[in-house]
């Protein structure tokens, strides 16, 4: 039987997910070093992280051009602060 060598083409969200996925079931048949499992969970954690921020940073841009700078300006100035 011929063994299928995983593809590092990672293009989408999808194919990580089957990579990582297929990283697991190699780990628990002790087909992958832990070493190199780990290192892919990093990778993948990473991975997420900058997704995550891009969407964050995405929101916050459209918040503040949704933000009339003048008028919070002015509710500062007439606070009792």
């Amino acid at each position: 039987m011929v063994k299928k060598q995983p593809t590092y083409e990672l293009k989408t969200d999808q194919d990580l997910s089957k990579f990582l996925l297929g990283a697991i079931r190699d780990v628990r048949k002790s087909e992958l070093e832990i070493d190199k499992a780990e290192v892919i969970s990093k990778l993948a954690d990473k991975y997420t992280k900058n997704q995550m921020m891009i969407l964050v940073k995405e929101k916050m841009a459209n918040r503040l051009d949704q933000l009339d700078v003048q008028k919070e300006m002015n509710k500062q100035l007439m606070s009792k602060g």
